[in-house]
């Protein structure tokens, strides 16, 4: 990117990042990601999240466990996009135990504290 004078930032990577998903390139997908560490820039829940929705799509569950639990490392918290991302994909691979987990999960960051379940 450098070569076209544009300095690369979290969104252009986001960016990369999608687009490598969406062409089913995994491969160069780390490569960015890793890329975008490189530079120094933190990613940001749209990082996460698009890395969590392509693992999921493949049913690559460790990868999705891997990256959500970088994500909260980071101190950012799924958004209901990624618990949805996730929970769908569970369940589309006949993880109804996982999926009803990582609900629960969700459920835990998103109430508040006078709402009952």
């Amino acid at each position: 990117m450098e070569f076209l004078s544009i300095k690369p930032n979290v969104p252009v990577y986001n960016a990369l990042i999608h687009a490598c998903f969406k062409a089913n390139d995994f491969e160069s997908m780390k490569i960015a990601f890793d890329a975008l560490k490189r530079e120094r820039l933190q990613p940001n829940v749209v990082t996460y999240s698009t890395l969590i929705s392509a693992y999921t799509a493949k049913s690559h569950f460790e990868d999705v466990l891997y990256y959500l639990n970088k994500m909260q490392e980071s101190g950012m918290c799924p958004n209901e996009l990624t618990f949805t991302s996730v929970i769908s994909g569970y369940g589309r691979s006949g993880n109804v135990d996982q999926a009803m987990e990582m609900l629960e999960k969700a459920r835990k960051i998103y109430r508040k504290p006078d709402e009952e379940l």
